[in-house]
């Protein structure tokens, strides 16, 4: 029987979508988590961050971002999406620097979407990146967190094909329940059945 050694892990991002699942997984199996919130424990935006929290910590596991299924990609969202990135990696990734007794390793979230939509082209880990702008938001992401030596640093491309359904699904289950509270007493005026495909 393997002997499981617990961890303290500190995790951006902890109630998002992949977060909350992570979280949950880590402590099952013995580790000491530590969820890194914002406003509370860093704010991006202004530059605050409680280096006293990222003290002390095995690993550091970064996830924090703007959420890029939440609207539509407008040339204002799309600015969101890459300065959340761009101002979360570079104020987590230099406080670890700057730290007396910092992590063994920073694990930053990145995505599938590196590698662009490449048609019937069979790709590998280490194939390049492609085009697009989830590829440019992963690259720019990665580039971020290599502006300062912090020891090792580990990429962890995300699947998130059964996550989109998920948000897609809930999505759909608001706008209806949404439509039936405005149609209720107008009859015929719901939305009637719908179907998630």
């Amino acid at each position: 029987k393997v002997r499981y050694q617990s961890m303290k892990i500190l995790v951006t991002g902890a109630t998002g979508l992949v977060g909350r699942a992570l979280t949950n997984y880590l402590r099952s199996v013995g580790n000491n988590v530590r969820p890194f919130t914002w406003p509370t424990d860093w704010n991006p935006d202004t530059g605050f961050i409680k280096r006293e929290r990222l003290e002390g910590c095995d690993a550091v596991i970064h996830l924090a971002g703007e959420n890029i299924a939440s609207g539509r990609w407008t040339a204002a969202r799309k600015a969101k999406i890459l300065d959340s990135r761009r101002k979360g990696t570079r104020l987590l990734s230099t406080a670890l620097a700057d730290l007396r007794h910092p992590p063994k390793a920073l694990i930053s979230a990145s995505a599938i979407g590196y590698y662009g939509d490449r048609g019937e082209e069979i790709l590998e880990e280490q194939s390049g990146p492609g085009r697009g702008f989830l590829a440019e938001v992963c690259m720019r992401s990665q580039r971020f967190v290599q502006i300062r030596d912090i020891g090792r640093v580990v990429f962890v491309m995300v699947n998130l094909h059964g996550a989109c359904v998920d948000m897609r699904f809930q999505s759909v289950v608001r706008i209806r329940k949404r439509g039936q509270a405005k149609g209720a007493g107008r009859r015929g005026r719901g939305l009637g059945k719908s179907r998630c495909q």
